[in-house]
């Protein structure tokens, strides 16, 4: 049974019977730890709303996965790093990787039968300065990597719904759901505008809500 735990921005924890999977956190977590479990610790990209080393929990039973950007020498544990498409087995857990539309990776994560997809920063960004063709380039761009990602079993994903993009916040949340099958989404990425993703979720019909899974984080300092 798996548990499932929104941290701040979007750091995630996803818990089975057997690991602790934490993602992309930059918030306190070391009440959460359960070391008798495989702890993995996994960072998307360098970006500081995604990764900051000084929240890395200790011991050298974690195993740490981190993108290929990330560097520095904070740490002293055995460290996978990873570039987009590939597939690492580390320890019973399953970590395959896809491009970003950003920086670094996005991850598809399989443990005790359950699998999540995080994506980091892959979205579908459409920024109101940018111009019509750099619009076009980033929708055909977050596209393409979902048609690799549909071709995977995902039980959850946490996809980017991102009140500073206005009224395109939950474009790459919708188009995950129309082309994902039978997929739990989990909004993320959205800092302290919890209210509007919340008030966008209410306005969904009730067709449309089924699909989405709105959890308060957890830690908000």
């Amino acid at each position: 049974m798996e548990n499932i735990i929104l941290l701040k921005h979007s750091g995630v924890l996803f818990e089975t019977d057997h690991f602790q999977v934490f993602v992309d956190v930059i918030s306190d977590v070391s009440d959460y730890i359960n070391s008798e479990k495989q702890i993995f610790w996994l960072v998307s990209h360098a970006h500081g709303d995604h990764f900051d080393p000084k929240v890395f929990p200790k011991g050298n039973w974690i195993h740490f996965v981190l993108s290929n950007d990330v560097s520095g020498d904070f740490l002293k544990n055995d460290v996978t790093y990873v570039a987009k498409d590939q597939l690492h087995v580390i320890d019973g857990l399953r970590v395959r990787t896809f491009d970003s539309t950003d920086c670094g990776v996005a991850f598809l994560i399989e443990c005790d039968g359950r699998s999540f997809f995080h994506s980091g920063d892959l979205n579908w960004w459409h920024w109101s300065s940018a111009s019509a063709t750099q619009q076009h380039a980033e929708a055909v761009a977050y596209k393409q990597v979902i048609a690799q990602v549909i071709n995977y079993k995902i039980d959850y994903a946490f996809i980017p719904v991102d009140p500073r993009l206005d009224f395109a916040m939950s474009w790459a949340a919708d188009y995950f759901v129309s082309v994902v099958q039978n997929v739990k989404v989990i909004p993320i990425h959205f800092d302290k505008s919890y209210t509007i993703v919340e008030n966008w979720i209410n306005q969904l019909n009730e067709g449309a809500k089924a699909h989405f899974l709105l959890l308060e984080p957890m830690n908000h300092s």
